[in-house]
């Protein structure tokens, strides 16, 4: 039950913004942020600089997002990393998602401030920071921590799936493109 519009040349052009895979953009490809890169030691904890971006909890900043989502969450920010569960540290990343936190912030005046909020995670502010930058020192910086790797939704086909889907006699546009002559 689900319905196109009729295939037209446009669709099946990975230049065209009506047939490119909207994940890649019709690269193929896809820059993104390595798990890995940005924890490279999962046997420190939170507090002894396991996030790279987070350093030692250095600034009150930093700090007071890793305090109150790990009193919301209920971990420790002193526990290991792999011993965190992996939505802990899938929310750390990545986001919570339409869930608010409560932030708690201490000032250096011993002012207490509190809100809610969603909390973007710490990998998806550093990737815009690299992909919006003009400093290319910034992001020569941010570089150390970014894999490139096939796209996986076209897994590298630069089209969409429903042009991918269009056959003739069993061959999809890409599988008459990879034969040879």
């Amino acid at each position: 039950n689900i319905s196109y519009e009729p295939p037209a040349p446009r669709h099946f052009s990975f230049n065209n913004p009506a047939g490119m895979c909207l994940s890649c953009k019709g690269l193929g490809s896809v820059t993104e942020m390595s798990v890995d890169l940005v924890v490279p030691d999962p046997s420190k904890s939170i507090s002894e600089g396991a996030i790279v971006f987070w350093a030692t909890l250095e600034t009150l900043q930093t700090r007071h997002l890793a305090v109150s989502l790990a009193n919301h969450l209920g971990f420790s920010i002193d526990a290991p990393w792999e011993d965190l569960t992996a939505s802990h540290r899938k929310i750390i990343l990545y986001g919570s998602g339409k869930e608010k936190i409560p932030f708690v912030y201490h000032s250096r005046r011993n002012r207490r401030y509190t809100y809610s909020s969603v909390f973007e995670g710490v990998i998806p502010p550093e990737e815009r920071k690299y992909f919006q930058t003009s400093s290319e020192l910034h992001k020569r910086y941010l570089a150390k921590y970014m894999v490139s790797g096939t796209c996986p939704e076209c897994h590298g086909g630069r089209l969409k799936p429903e042009v991918e889907a269009v056959t003739i006699g069993r061959k999809s546009i890409l599988d008459v493109i990879g034969m040879t002559i």
